[in-house]
């Protein structure tokens, strides 16, 4: 089962081929970011037999990062892809790549995990290179037992084709610039 939070990981998905029998969660109709952490934690529960994948962004992540909290508490072992690319990258190519409140807090992630795993159950990995991130699936597949916790850095414009396009489209529209009632 595939997990993808709005935005980067969800448009990056989207245009993958899954194998037969793969099961994709994405909620892109109103762009909630932040509800697929505790999303992950509902299929989890609901069918502990499947391996689970959750692809989020730094930015929703922190939205609900405390889920992590009850998925170790309750033994589970997904694999958990936090794309870090310092913030809200789908609005920055729609409302400026240079806005400030695109920008988010820097966290230790890993760290974090730590923080939410006093008994050491869960694998953290961080992957700044295409080789880094290939190895860090391999130490998934070799711990299908535990909660492996991937931090994926990526560049703060670097977006699936589909994604910038959609973005430059609400950018010259009159989405944005509607007045509030």
């Amino acid at each position: 089962m595939v997990i993808a939070d709005q935005g980067t990981s969800y448009f990056g998905c989207a245009e993958l081929p899954l194998p037969h029998g793969c099961t994709f969660v994405g909620q892109p109709l109103w762009g909630s970011i932040g509800y697929t952490l505790p999303a992950l934690l509902g299929c989890m529960l609901a069918a502990p037999e499947r391996r689970h994948i959750l692809l989020i962004g730094d930015g929703s992540f922190q939205l609900t990062a405390q889920e992590l909290s009850t998925v170790l508490r309750h033994g589970l072992n997904p694999v958990v892809i936090l794309i870090n690319n310092d913030g809200y990258t789908v609005e920055r190519h729609i409302l400026g790549a240079n806005a400030g409140y695109n920008n988010i807090a820097t966290w230790h992630y890993d760290r974090l995990v730590e923080a939410f795993d006093p008994l050491g159950l869960a694998v953290t990995v961080k992957a700044t290179t295409e080789g880094e991130l290939a190895a860090a699936f391999e130490t998934a597949g070799g711990n299908r037992d535990r909660l492996v916790f991937v931090e994926a850095f990526m560049e703060r414009l670097d977006a699936p084709e589909s994604l910038v396009q959609l973005s430059r489209a609400f950018s010259t529209s009159d989405y944005h610039h509607a007045p509030v009632s």
